[in-house]
C-alpha cells in the first residue's frame, strides 16, 4: 500500500522580510500518526547518512582462510540538526514547531497494537526517507521573547537534532543504491 499520510497541510507564511520562501528548497517531515507536516525552508549545515553491514567468517576445511559471507545489514540512518528561530517557523510559533518534532519519537496508545511512529523526511530532492525517529534532541538558546498575548517568556531559538532509521519491507540492493534508487520504494510499508 502506498504511503498515504493522514494529514492536511499546515498553512504558513509565504514570505518573510522580502524572502520568497517558495523559491527556497522545500523540506519537511510528515508525522504519520498525528498527520502533522513540519515544513522548514532551510537546509541543514550537515546531514549524516550511515549504513552498516555485518559479515560472518565461515571456516572451510582445507582452506587457509575462512569464506566471508554477508550476514545482514542494518537500516540506513540519517542524522541532522536544524537551527530554528521563531521568526521563521512556518505554520506556528517555535514552541509548536519543536513540539511537533518531539512528537515524532512517540507512538499513540489508542489501539491495542502499538506500531512504530513512522514519519517521512524530505530535504529537497536530495534526501527522502521513510522511517522511524529514534531520537530528538532540543537545545534552547537566547534571545528570550515575551508573548504579547499571554505575557509568557520563551526562547526564540532552538537547535533540533533528529536521528531517523529507514523502514522498508523490501531491502535495497547494491545496484539500486549505486544508481541512487534507494528511495524508490518510499511508499512501501
Amino acid at each position: 500500500m502506498p504511503f498515504q499520510p493522514r494529514m492536511t497541510p499546515v498553512g504558513g507564511v509565504s514570505s518573510y522580510k522580502n524572502i520568497d520562501l517558495d523559491l527556497l528548497i522545500d523540506s519537511y517531515v510528515i508525522n504519520d500518526i498525528t498527520g502533522s507536516i513540519i515544513r522548514f525552508k532551510l537546509l541543514p549545515d550537515e546531514v549524516s547518512e550511515s549504513y552498516s553491514a555485518e559479515f560472518e567468517d565461515v571456516p572451510i576445511m582445507g582452506r587457509s582462510s575462512p569464506y566471508v559471507s554477508y550476514s545482514l545489514g542494518g537500516p540506513k540512518e540519517i542524522s541532522l540538526s536544524l537551527i530554528l528561530h521563531d521568526d521563521y517557523c512556518i505554520g506556528g510559533n517555535i514552541l509548536d514547531t519543536v513540539n511537533k518534532f518531539k512528537a515524532l519519537a512517540y507512538p499513540n496508545y489508542e489501539d491495542q497494537v502499538i506500531e512504530p511512529p513512522k514519519c517521512f523526511l524530505r530535504i529537497g530532492d536530495f534526501i527522502k526517507l521513510l522511517g522511524v525517529c529514534s531520537s530528538v534532541d532540543v537545545s534552547w538558546e537566547k534571545p528570550i521573547r515575551v508573548d504579547k498575548d499571554t505575557g509568557e517568556s520563551f526562547y526564540a531559538k532552538a537547535d533540533v537534532s533528529l536521528s531517523l532509521r529507514n523502514v522498508v519491507k523490501v531491502p535495497f540492493s547494491a545496484d539500486q543504491v549505486e544508481r541512487g534508487n534507494d528511495s524508490d520504494r518510499l511508499g512501501v510499508w
